[in-house]
């Protein structure tokens, strides 16, 4: 049996009192993109009746962040949360929780279709309260976006960002899932991004699963992926530079799993000193949990396993009671393969505790293998055992 520690009193591994804690709900699964690599498998349309999502989702969450040592940030996603029939009296609630004393933030996660000018001035009354709208772009260009969001999709979702940027205060932050279809879009995504004046460019991995587990072709190899990793380090870079300068460019986060490969020594330094930026291993069991529109808790949107439902389970039991959060909890007794003699785990732990465990599981079906990805090849070499 894994063994547990408690995370609530004396016992707790040193850390800031309160941590950035995720919570991606999933407040509806309507939609009105197919996307091709979209995370959900087309099961169907569910989400809880309203006085249920605020009670079971809203209050726990607020009710039981302080016992988790979390300052939450509720994303609110879908399907399209623009769809959500009851999305501004949620956000009135969000509001009113806000003004009892509860500390957290809101951001909206959309494909950017539907911010017109009049949706656009509405969120904006909830600022400061949300603070950041993501809007999902795949592509440069229509030609690329449009292939796998819809056509005409591109045109709209570039117009609706600009209207959040040029008319309201809100962060905003731009999230590519980059494959072999669309990978040599990153450096036009980059200038786009600069171009919009965009706060932040977040540009991850296909992970194969949902609608994403059969697209074998998109599936890139370790060189790759490694020359796309590298290609937002090197702008990443730059951008750090100029905006050292004063001059307003956007942030590419690098803050993700495999980054720290990209420039190890600058990582390692970054992690030693506390800057951090540069490489994270997996948020599952830390800062991070999934809410489905049915109340289902994931460990991560992209590792989707069931761990509970809100429905008839408390978000307190789910966090402290699942097996899954405490086996990685302590993951780096549980990877296998090379990882198991890495120097990243062992002696730079945090960095990156076997990558990303959501890819591993897609491609081979154990999240406890070493990112199929990753290109480090350990001194010690591979674990026989």
């Amino acid at each position: 049996m894994t063994e547990r520690i408690d995370l609530t009193g004396a016992d707790a591994p040193a850390a800031p009192s309160r941590r950035a804690f995720s919570f991606q709900w999933h407040i509806t699964d309507a939609c009105n993109l197919k996307c091709s690599h979209c995370y959900r498998d087309g099961d169907g349309e569910r989400e809880l009746p309203f006085d249920e999502a605020k009670h079971r989702i809203v209050d726990q969450i607020l009710e039981t962040a302080p016992k988790m040592k979390a300052h939450p940030f509720i994303a609110l996603s879908g399907g399209e949360p623009l769809l959500y029939p009851h999305l501004f009296e949620l956000l009135d609630y969000l509001k009113e929780r806000s003004s009892d004393g509860h500390d957290f933030f809101v951001l909206l996660m959309t494909n950017g279709v539907l911010l017109d000018q009049p949706m656009v001035d509405r969120l904006a009354s909830y600022y400061p309260l949300l603070s950041d709208v993501q809007v999902s772009l795949d592509g440069a260009s229509a030609a690329v976006h449009d292939a796998i969001r819809g056509r005409g999709s591109f045109e709209r979702s570039v117009a609706g960002l600009k209207r959040v940027i040029d008319t309201t205060p809100l962060a905003t932050t731009v999230s590519f899932t980059f494959h072999r279809g669309n990978a040599t879009d990153v450096p036009g995504l980059l200038d786009l991004g600069q171009e919009l004046g965009v706060s932040c460019l977040y540009v991850t991995r296909l992970v194969p699963i949902g609608r994403g587990a059969g697209l074998d072709h998109l599936l890139m190899n370790t060189d790759e992926i490694r020359a796309v990793l590298e290609t937002l380090r090197q702008r990443g870079r730059q951008w750090e530079q100029e905006r050292a300068q004063g001059h307003p460019r956007p942030v590419v986060a690098q803050d993700q799993t495999l980054f720290h490969l990209t420039d190890p020594e600058e990582a390692i330094r970054r992690k030693n000193d506390g800057s951090g930026g540069l490489g994270n291993a997996c948020a599952v069991g830390a800062a991070t949990l999934t809410i489905l529109a049915d109340g289902t808790v994931l460990p991560c949107r992209r590792l989707p396993i069931p761990i509970g439902n809100l429905r008839d389970q408390s978000l307190l039991e789910i966090w402290f009671g699942s097996d899954l959060l405490w086996e990685f909890r302590q993951r780096e007794r549980h990877l296998e393969g090379k990882c198991r003699n890495c120097e990243f785990l062992n002696q730079h732990p945090g960095l990156c505790a076997g990558g990303a465990a959501c890819i591993a599981y897609g491609t081979c079906g154990d999240y406890n293998s070493p990112d199929p990805h990753c290109w480090h090849c350990p001194a010690g070499g591979a674990d026989p055992g």
